[in-house]
């Protein structure tokens, strides 16, 4: 999914969770560790037969951030840390689509 430029604290700011390590920006997220590309956002997705965080040491040097329920603290990587990855998903989709939502006001 690709998006406006946005970081991890404007996600954090709008619904929560807690932000880990540095922020960091984004244009682009992705939730398929083989198809990541340098900088992308990472969502660590769980299903019933599968959890993407058993892929983020590999993921996190590629990756700009990722978007986790169980963080490590040993990825040097800044780490948005929620309840629901999935739900998580469509926040970024929704504050993608609604730059009000990230816009500081003044």
């Amino acid at each position: 999914m690709t998006v406006r430029e946005l970081t991890l604290s404007q996600a954090a700011v709008s619904y929560g969770g807690t932000l880990l390590r540095p922020d960091c920006h984004f244009r682009q997220v992705s939730t398929d560790s083989r198809t990541l590309v340098s900088g992308d956002l990472f969502v660590a997705l769980r299903g019933a037969h599968f959890d993407a965080h058993k892929f983020l040491p590999d993921v996190a040097p590629k990756a700009g951030g990722l978007v986790v329920q169980y963080p490590d603290t040993r990825l040097e990587v800044p780490q948005w840390v929620v309840p629901d990855t999935t739900l998580a998903l469509g926040q970024l989709a929704a504050l993608a689509g609604a730059p009000h939502r990230w816009r500081p006001f003044l």
